[in-house]
C-alpha cells in the first residue's frame, strides 16, 4: 500500500520534517470536516474526486458518521498495482493548489519553493 501525505508551506521541507509533519496529521486532535478545511485541501480532494482513480483520502477521525481531516494536511493511500496510474494524476491534482508531496515508502519529498501569494520585498 503506498501512503502518500500532501500539504502546503512556502518551502519543501527535508523528508526528516515532512515525516514529522505525517506524525502531526496523524495525531490531530481537532480534525475538521471537509467544508471547513483551507481552500487548498478542499480543491485537491474536488479535483481527486472528479478522476476515475482507487485512491483514498484517509480520515483522521469520524464525528456524526462526518468523516474529519487534518489541519497540518492530507493522507492518500492506494494500492502499490495502481502506482503508475495513480501517481501522475495525484502529483497533476497537486500542483495547481502548489501542495509538496512526501512518499513515505521512498522517504521522497516533492514540491515547489516558491509561493505565488507571498511577495518579497
Amino acid at each position: 500500500m503506498f501512503e502518500l501525505v500532501l500539504w502546503h508551506e512556502p518551502m519543501v521541507p527535508p523528508p526528516a520534517e515532512a515525516e514529522a509533519r505525517y506524525q502531526r496529521i496523524r495525531t490531530d486532535k481537532a480534525p475538521l470536516p471537509l467544508r471547513e478545511l483551507d481552500q487548498r485541501f478542499q480543491d485537491f480532494i474536488t479535483a481527486i474526486r472528479t478522476r476515475p482513480i482507487p485512491v483514498r483520502i484517509e480520515p483522521v477521525d469520524h464525528h456524526d458518521s462526518e468523516p474529519r481531516y487534518s489541519r497540518h494536511g492530507l493522507l492518500i493511500t492506494f494500492a502499490d498495482e495502481h502506482l503508475k496510474r495513480v501517481y501522475p494524476q495525484i502529483t497533476a491534482a497537486a500542483d495547481r493548489p502548489r501542495m509538496h508531496i512526501y512518499d513515505r515508502q521512498d522517504g521522497f519529498v516533492m514540491g515547489t519553493n516558491t509561493d505565488p501569494d507571498i511577495v518579497l520585498h
